[in-house]
């Protein structure tokens, strides 16, 4: 007869790790939505605002998302989209001055 180890807190959360939260996987959402947003408004100067909102958002969202989300990808989209329009933003303003 095979004898079990015991269930510790530990060994229950290695073997059944917990689903994210709606508010985990809304982040990410969150993210996205805002990378796009800066996106498409980052030839205007507010969209390097969302773009730091987005990267903000979408760091947040992956670093609690480390615990077995199902997409960590939107955030890292959303994160990307918001270099990309803080980027294109800052290059509009020295364009400007």
């Amino acid at each position: 007869m095979t004898r079990y180890p015991t269930m510790t807190r530990q060994t229950y959360y290695y073997r059944y790790p917990r689903r994210p939260t709606m508010r985990q996987r809304s982040r990410g959402k969150a993210s996205l939505i805002l990378g796009a947003v800066a996106f498409f408004t980052s030839w205007l100067i507010v969209g390097a605002v969302f773009g730091v909102a987005a990267v903000a958002t979408g760091v947040t969202a992956r670093g609690r998302a480390a615990g077995g989300a199902k997409r960590p990808a939107t955030a890292r989209v959303g994160i990307a989209f918001g270099l990309v329009s803080i980027v294109f933003g800052v290059g509009v303003l020295a364009a400007m001055f």
